[in-house]
């Protein structure tokens, strides 16, 4: 059997705690066990734990706050969204070769969205097509209202998948 380092005992804890979550299907806020808890259910130091916990974070998997403790987060792809644009800038993607792939992927969007959407999607859309035609909109704001166009759109799919991959390709823009 290999040697395991700190860094492999914790991401073992961390991917069993993911599998854990997964399987038993635990819900957003449920709570995990404690550090000491973890501690002794993985035979590991607090430092395991904490690097496991850092991990689970990073992946967006839970939340962590003092006296709280870790808890499940709600998927909303910020830490792929983080990972990806941060590869993608090293990467040195040329901005005509990110245009073409949000072409591409937009273009699937918008045919999904418009054979998916519903009237509660079509009514989003609209308020934020409002919100664009405003004047008084400074730079950040209209940014944020642009962004949040592209979102809609890529939920009207009802694809969760969209939102996760147009999202970092969209914020690389910006």
């Amino acid at each position: 059997m290999p040697l395991l380092t700190n860094e492999r005992l914790s991401k073992t804890v961390a991917d069993d705690l993911q599998h854990k979550i997964i399987r038993d299907k635990l819900t957003v806020g449920a709570q995990l066990p404690t550090e000491p808890e973890l501690m002794e259910e993985y035979g590991v130091s607090r430092t395991v734990v904490r690097e496991a916990a850092a991990c689970l974070v990073s992946r967006g998997v839970v939340d962590v706050r003092p006296r709280r403790g870790m808890t499940v987060r709600a998927p909303d792809g910020k830490g792929l969204a983080e990972t990806l644009v941060a590869q993608l800038q090293m990467s040195k993607v040329s901005l005509p070769q990110l245009l073409q792939v949000r072409s591409v992927l937009e273009s699937a969007i918008v045919e999904l969205a418009a054979a998916q959407r519903t009237s509660e999607d079509i009514n989003k859309l609209h308020g934020n097509l409002e919100r664009m035609k405003a004047t008084d909109l400074d730079r950040p704001e209209a940014i944020k209202v642009d962004l949040e166009f592209h979102d809609l759109l890529a939920a009207a799919t009802h694809n969760p998948f969209f939102t996760l991959v147009s999202r970092p390709i969209t914020e690389l823009l910006y």
